[in-house]
C-alpha cells in the first residue's frame, strides 16, 4: 500500500489524504528538521524510505543523496 500511495491520491480525487511511513520518534524528529531545511532552501529536498531519512543536496556542483542517521549530520546545512 505504501508504494502505491501516489496512485491512490491521483486516482481517487482525495488531494487532502496523506499516507506516511510510521517512523520512530528519533527519525520523525530528523525528518522534521530536514523538512525545515528544505523549506528554507538550505537543502534541495528530503523524504523517508524504508525507515531511512534521505536528503538531496548540491555540493561543489554535484547533486547527491545522503542518508541521515543523527541530528549532527544536519548541522552543517543549517549554516549554508
Amino acid at each position: 500500500m505504501y508504494t502505491k500511495r501516489r496512485e491512490l491520491k491521483s486516482h481517487s480525487g482525495h488531494d487532502g489524504i496523506f499516507v506516511n511511513e510510521d517512523l520512530t520518534h528519533h527519525r520523525s524528529q530528523l525528518l522534521f528538521i530536514a523538512r525545515g531545511l528544505a523549506k528554507s532552501k538550505k537543502i534541495e529536498s528530503t523524504w523517508s524510505a524504508n525507515g531511512n531519512i534521505l536528503i538531496r543536496v548540491t555540493e561543489h556542483g554535484e547533486t547527491t543523496i545522503k542518508r541521515i542517521g543523527c541530528q549532527s549530520e544536519l548541522e552543517k546545512y543549517k549554516h549554508m
